[in-house]
């Protein structure tokens, strides 16, 4: 059994059966057109618009439901909050952003990884 979301589910199978209505009008529109009946052929031609509507309704609500149930970002501290902050509750980005601003000559990210390398692999050194 699938774990995808029954909407989806439902959406996937309602955009089959729409391909479908629009091909069936499509065939109907071109018999239509051989027969020279122009009444036929307007009624498959707006059978095809309001399927291929209804196909467009349809992907733009799921991009709303997908859209919907996204997790929103925390909210990023201010500049007054970091610096407020003790460095030990700074998540990686928020110290490197920390370390460039007391620093005359910028911050080497780099350098930084491989200080805080040697200081897990020495714990008697740096502390």
């Amino acid at each position: 059994m699938s774990n995808e979301d029954p909407r989806i589910t439902t959406m996937r199978q309602q955009l089959g059966r729409l391909e479908t209505v629009k091909a069936r009008a499509n065939a109907d529109y071109m018999q239509a057109l051989e027969n020279g009946d122009d009444d036929s052929a307007c009624v498959a031609a707006q059978e095809y618009a309001n399927a291929d509507q209804e196909r467009v309704n349809l992907v733009n609500t799921a991009q709303r439901i997908a859209y919907a149930e996204q997790v929103s970002a925390p909210r990023q501290p201010t500049r007054e909050e970091l610096n407020a902050m003790p460095i030990e509750q700074m998540t990686e980005d928020q110290r490197h952003w920390w370390f460039s601003q007391q620093s005359k000559h910028g911050f080497d990210s780099d350098a930084y990884r491989a200080g805080k390398i040697h200081v897990a692999t020495n714990p008697s050194r740096g502390r």
